[in-house]
């Protein structure tokens, strides 16, 4: 481990003595969150739209005691008026439907839902996103709060004991009487967060600068190839794997203070509001910081110069922040596409961490976040041990 931090430690001295490291690491992403933000920020006015009805396809494959509840919810006046239901038998048909553009948006209430629930367990609704991103918001915001009364009910039951299934009043368990309305219709606009031109650059400037970090990471290994100084390098007592390590912890390193210079920047010089849910925020810039890396290590092992590194390194990067909407909102085709990339949950996230959405919402984000940084380490270690770090 001393060798890893020593390498790690001699990386972050060589890169901070480069005066253009500077430049593009720490003064550019602020002057292109100053210019897009004033230059597009009529397209983030907030105004009142009419929303359309969503069409879900939903498959209901639980017959528990909240069967009740579900369709009292569904019932409802306010809720009709926003979401559609067209039932289906199967989650693949759902799928289908959604794929074909007959429905907007996918609900699945798995088996034992209720069972899941009245016990305490861990209960769950699937939701399958369609191609528009409004409507999928409007979908997810309506029926997320039957999933959050749902919760509560689960934390009660934690809390107090499990309601056996057969007991009285289970059945209505889900809707308490003389509750609120589920659904609340008014105008967003009236105390709730939006996103303003400037925060919403200045996460997708974040997401596509800590990638950067990876480049930097990739070009730092190919030139050491390049420039013959590996066979050196190879000489010490150091294996090429504690100097793979090291070079991508430094430059690891490097990536967060960048990130924190950006995040206290732009609060203090701009007004951005980052949010409340710090350790999420630190959560999803981690593991944009991870999948980066991830990336790097795969290009250099391929790559030969820095040049070819940092042609296929660029590309990757302005693709992913295309299609994730960094440089202007997308959706329909597009949209999908980017929900393949590092980009889309990385910034889709800091974006619900900057709206205040709850935690649950950003949980999905960072798991998905996460899960695709693991991917990216794992097929770069099964690479590296089959095409090794050499001149």
């Amino acid at each position: 481990m001393y060798r890893i931090w020593w390498v790690a430690k001699t990386e972050m001295i060589r890169m901070t003595r480069i005066r253009a490291f500077y430049f593009i690491l720490f003064v550019l992403p602020f002057v292109l969150i100053l210019i897009l933000g004033n230059a597009l920020s009529g397209m983030f006015d907030m105004k009142d739209r009419e929303i359309e009805p969503v069409q879900v396809a939903f498959v209901n494959e639980d017959a528990g005691a909240l069967q009740y509840g579900i369709r009292t919810f569904f019932a409802a006046e306010e809720v009709g008026k926003y979401v559609k239901l067209t039932p289906f038998a199967t989650k693949e048909e759902a799928e289908g439907s959604i794929r074909a553009g007959k429905s907007d948006f996918g609900l699945i209430i798995p088996d034992g839902f209720s069972d899941s629930v009245l016990r305490g367990g861990k209960a769950h609704w699937e939701f399958l996103y369609g191609r528009d991103r409004v409507k999928n918001r409007t979908a997810e915001s309506v029926l997320g709060v039957f999933v959050e009364e749902t919760n509560t009910i689960q934390a009660a039951n934690l809390a107090l004991g499990p309601v056996p299934a057969g007991a009285p009043g289970a059945a209505k368990h889900g809707q308490a009487e003389g509750a609120s309305p589920l659904v609340k219709v008014g105008s967003l606009n009236e105390g709730g967060k939006g996103v303003t031109a400037i925060q919403y650059y200045a996460a997708a400037e974040l997401v596509m600068f800590l990638l950067y970090g990876g480049m930097f990471a990739a070009i730092s290994l190919a030139k050491e190839r390049e420039q013959h100084t590996l066979s050196r390098l190879n000489a010490m007592p150091v294996s090429p794997s504690v100097l793979l390590a090291g070079k991508m912890l430094g430059q690891g390193l490097l990536a967060v203070v960048q990130a924190a210079v950006m995040i206290a920047g732009t609060s203090l010089l701009y007004g951005v509001d980052w949010g409340d849910h710090w350790g999420a925020l630190a959560a999803l810039v981690a593991g944009t910081i991870v999948a980066s890396m991830g990336i790097a290590l795969l290009i250099s092992l391929f790559a030969r110069t820095h040049k070819a590194v940092m042609g296929v390194f660029q590309t990757i990067i302005i693709f992913m922040t295309l299609v994730s909407g960094g440089f202007t909102q997308v959706s329909g085709l597009l949209e999908q596409i980017g929900r393949y990339t590092v980009s889309f949950w990385s910034f889709d996230g800091l974006n619900r961490v900057m709206l205040g959405s709850g935690i649950q919402s950003v949980a999905q984000h960072l798991t998905v976040l996460w899960a695709i940084a693991a991917g990216l380490l794992l097929v770069s270690v099964a690479v590296y041990r089959k095409v090794g770090y050499r001149e």
